[in-house]
C-alpha cells in the first residue's frame, strides 16, 4: 500500500475502521427497526454496541503495543473542523428527522460514530488501514511518516486549498438550504398581517409561505443544486487529470 493510508479491501482495513463499519451496519438495522423498540431498549442496545466497540479497540491497541504520535497543528485544526462541520450537519439533519425520538437517537449515534473515527484520524489516534496501524506499533517511530505532512508542488497545494474552500462553502449553503426549508414551511404562521404570500408545493401539497422566504429558498436551491454537481465535476477533473488529490482517493506524497 505504500504511503497510501486508504484501505482497498476488508483485509487492508484497521480494526477500528472495521468496527466503525460494523457499528454503522448495526445502526442501519436499528434505523429500520426503531419503530418496534421502546426508547429505553434502543438506547441500551446502542450504548452496549458503542461501549463494546471502544473496549475492543482499547484491547487491540494494548495487545499490539500501539504507540500514539502527537499530531501537528494541521491535525488539531482538522480535528476541531471535523467536529464543527458535523455539529452543523447534525443540527440541520435533526430538523428534518421530525419529532420521532427513536429515530433521532439512532441518527445521532450514527453521526457520532463517523465523527469520532474521522476526527480522531487527525489526532493520529485512529487509523483506517491495518498497515498504518502496524507502523504505529513499530519500535522505530522514525519509520512512521506523518500522514498530516503532505508534500507536493506549490500549485497543487494552492488548487487543493481553493477547491476545499469552494466545496466547503457550497456544502454549508446546502446545509443552510435544508434548514431554511423547514423554517420557510412555517413562515406564514409567524408572519404579521399583510405580509405578501405565495404557494409552495411540498410533497404534492400546496402550502402558503412568505414571498421573502420563498425567494431566499429559491436562491439557496440554485446555488446548492447547481454548485454541488459543478464542484464535484471540477473535483473529478483535478483528481484524475491534474492528479491533485481533492477527493480523498489516497493520501500520498506527490512528486514534482
Amino acid at each position: 500500500m505504500g504511503d497510501n493510508p486508504m484501505p482497498q479491501s476488508w483485509s487492508d482495513m484497521s480494526f477500528d475502521y472495521k468496527a466503525m463499519l460494523l457499528l454503522h451496519c448495526s445502526f442501519m438495522v436499528l434505523l429500520m427497526a426503531h419503530g418496534f423498540l421502546p426508547l429505553t431498549a434502543l438506547v441500551s442496545i446502542l450504548s452496549v454496541l458503542a461501549i463494546g466497540a471502544i473496549s475492543a479497540s482499547i484491547w487491540n491497541r494494548r495487545r499490539a503495543g500501539w504507540k500514539w504520535r502527537r499530531p501537528n497543528l494541521r491535525g488539531v485544526i482538522g480535528f476541531v473542523g471535523t467536529w464543527a462541520l458535523m455539529a452543523i450537519f447534525l443540527f440541520v439533519s435533526i430538523q428534518l428527522v421530525g419529532d420521532n425520538q427513536n429515530l433521532k437517537i439512532v441518527w445521532i449515534f450514527g453521526i457520532l460514530n463517523f465523527t469520532v473515527v474521522f476526527s480522531l484520524q487527525n489526532l493520529n489516534t485512529v487509523r483506517v488501514s491495518a498497515a498504518q496501524f502496524a507502523k504505529d506499533c513499530a519500535d522505530n517511530e522514525s519509520q512512521v511518516p506523518d500522514p498530516n505532512e503532505r508534500k507536493g508542488p506549490f500549485w497543487k497545494r494552492v488548487l487543493h486549498a481553493v477547491y476545499s474552500f469552494l466545496f466547503l462553502s457550497i456544502w454549508l449553503v446546502g446545509m443552510y438550504f435544508f434548514y431554511n426549508q423547514s423554517q420557510m414551511l412555517s413562515s406564514a404562521e409567524d408572519a404579521p398581517p399583510g405580509t405578501p404570500m405565495t404557494e409552495y408545493v411540498d410533497n404534492g401539497e400546496a402550502i402558503l409561505v412568505t414571498v421573502s422566504a420563498k425567494a431566499l429558498h429559491d436562491q439557496l436551491s440554485a446555488v446548492f443544486f447547481i454548485g454541488m454537481p459543478l464542484i464535484m465535476g471540477i473535483g473529478v477533473f483535478l483528481q484524475f487529470v491534474l492528479k491533485v488529490n481533492v477527493l480523498g482517493f489516497g493520501q500520498h506524497r506527490e512528486g514534482g
